[in-house]
């Protein structure tokens, strides 16, 4: 009993560290930002679903929109029915996603590498800055992170375990179908992560990998056949040839990035755990070299944990750098095997490679957020100077947030740096490796608390919900100029949404009182359309003179 209350007691205390790491979300979810972004789509779609009494067809501002599957709207229409019509509630699927994926992560864990990495690994996962911001934004990459994480945690139960086998083989088909309803393609990312399982267990494996692929396709595949049926081609242009085959051949949209790109992305978006995670990855990354050299030698060994958590975070890296689009949250599904990896690492003796890799990181990250952080009041007020409107002191606070983020980040890693220098002592006592080690989930706690704090505050001085409020409250509105998309969401009926100086005067010579929305940095054009502007941080209100 004495153990098992031992073995509780940290595992208590650092759940308890991440929820006082998450206290921004309370703030945030009672005074929350405006919708942005891609945000508009997954917050706008279940009301139109909902309107048009169809939950079968997305549309969008009283179009189709045939870009995503439907799962992420209806989770979001399931928490409208429940809690209410609402910028948080768009979010709130996010949010119980990655609790969800943290959980799930920490009994797996628990159950394959021990207690330790049970306690450390779900904690880890959601104190990095890429989890707590996707925890906070109404789109898919959560949802998808979860569900991915989910079939290949089952999947790797199903064949690693005896009993239950088919059980689940059978979760994890399904919550591979679920993923592909959530993001399409890459909700197949499992049948990647899973194929050395596949290899390892020959003829059984495939048997195996069919019986999932069966069960995803007889979840995914009735949602396909009914858009066919409804939509024919025109689905099929969007869905598969400009989202999925476009979109690896070709940037999108101007979201393109070098072949490296997503190694500083997991730097950063795993911070500071990353600090701790590429002498774990090399080990596993040794193992698995191994392991495929016992497979081509026809006597294949069982696949360590920590060489299949390698292989997950380095086929997942893979396909995204070669994919030609690139955006930083693509690669979230990467980062359960990140948190692993991470943790399993604390628990080694760090190497002189690990000193070197940390100093190294903290000296370039110091001095690139001192730059960027010192130069982010002077950049805001040179912009707004140069779109024609005088400052209102917000570059000031800006200032000050981005330096408060620099010590904090720096505190962070440093506590890094002392555990790592501590566990290379002669002769260590076991009760300053605990201390130590425990102190590094509050200073990646307070580092969370701080980005939360700060993107909560940032997001209100962008002036979205001044603008939209008096913008929505007009009996006729447009918008012009791009990412205008958030908008639509405050409007009860469809929005004319303009690009061009010469459609807007056209649109104003006929709506007069019409209210006009758009970004601060298309102000020039509306100057040349005779639109009387009023500015709300990065955005702008007008009407025709």
């Amino acid at each position: 009993m004495k153990k098992l209350v031992n073995q509780a007691a940290p595992s208590v205390t650092l759940w308890v560290v991440v929820v006082l790491g998450y206290l921004p979300v309370m703030l945030i979810l009672r005074n929350p930002p405006a919708l942005m972004g891609d945000e508009a789509y997954y917050a706008r779609c279940p009301l139109e679903m909902s309107n048009r009494g169809d939950f079968w067809a997305p549309y969008f501002n009283g179009q189709p929109r045939f870009k995503k599957p439907p799962l992420c709207y209806w989770t979001v229409a399931a928490a409208y029915r429940i809690f209410g019509i609402s910028e948080t509630t768009a979010r709130m699927p996010s949010l119980l996603a990655v609790i969800l994926t943290a959980l799930l992560l920490s009994v797996w864990a628990t159950r394959e590498s021990g207690p330790a990495l049970g306690q450390w690994s779900g904690p880890a996962f959601l104190l990095m800055p890429m989890t707590a911001l996707l925890s906070q934004a109404a789109i898919p990459e959560a949802t998808l992170t979860l569900l991915v994480t989910a079939s290949c945690l089952s999947g790797w139960l199903a064949f690693r375990s005896e009993r239950g086998s088919l059980l689940w083989t059978v979760v994890s088909g399904a919550a591979m179908g679920l993923a592909f309803l959530c993001k399409a393609l890459p909700g197949f990312l499992p049948l990647l992560i899973l194929f050395p399982l596949v290899i390892q267990h020959r003829t059984e494996g495939l048997k195996k990998m069919i019986l999932m692929v069966a069960v995803a396709v007889a979840i995914g595949g009735p949602w396909l056949l009914g858009m066919h049926a409804r939509f024919g081609k025109d689905f099929w242009e969007v869905f598969l040839f400009r989202e999925h085959l476009q979109r690896v051949t070709s940037p999108l949209e101007g979201h393109s990035g070098p072949v490296w790109y997503y190694l500083p992305v997991v730097l950063i978006g795993a911070f500071p755990w990353s600090l701790r995670l590429v002498s774990g990855w090399v080990a596993g990354l040794k193992e698995l070299v191994s392991w495929f050299s016992s497979v081509a030698k026809g006597n294949p060994s069982s696949l360590s944990v920590m060489g299949w958590i390698s292989w997950w975070l380095t086929v997942v890296l893979l396909l995204f750098s070669l994919t030609t689009t690139k955006l930083p949250h693509y690669i979230f599904p990467a980062l359960p095997a990140v948190a692993w990896l991470s943790s399993n690492s604390l628990r080694q003796r760090a190497s002189i490679a690990d000193l070197l890799w940390i100093v190294l990181t903290l000296i370039l990250g110091a001095v690139s957020l001192w730059m960027v952080g010192s130069r982010v009041e002077a950049l805001y007020g040179e912009a707004v100077l140069r779109y024609g409107f005088g400052t209102g002191g917000e570059e000031s606070l800006l200032g000050l947030l981005a330096s408060g983020l620099v010590m904090v980040a720096l505190l962070a890693g440093v506590g890094f740096l002392i555990f790592s220098l501590a566990s290379r002592m002669p002769s260590p006592t076991s009760s300053v490796q605990v201390i130590l080690r425990g102190l590094l989930f509050p200073t990646a706690a307070l580092f969370i608390f701080a980005i939360l704090m700060i993107g909560w505050a940032v997001t209100s001085l962008t002036g979205g919900r001044s603008a939209v409020a008096q913008w929505a409250a007009a009996p006729e509105k447009v918008t012009f100029g791009p990412d205008m998309e958030w908008a639509v969401f405050y409007s009860a009926d469809t929005v004319p949404m303009l690009s061009s100086v010469e459609s807007l005067v056209d649109y104003l010579k006929s709506n007069k009182e019409a209210l006009v929305l758009a970004r601060v940095d298309q102000a020039d054009k509306l100057r040349k359309a005779k639109v009387k502007m009023v500015r709300y941080g990065m955005w702008v209100v007008g009407r025709r003179e």
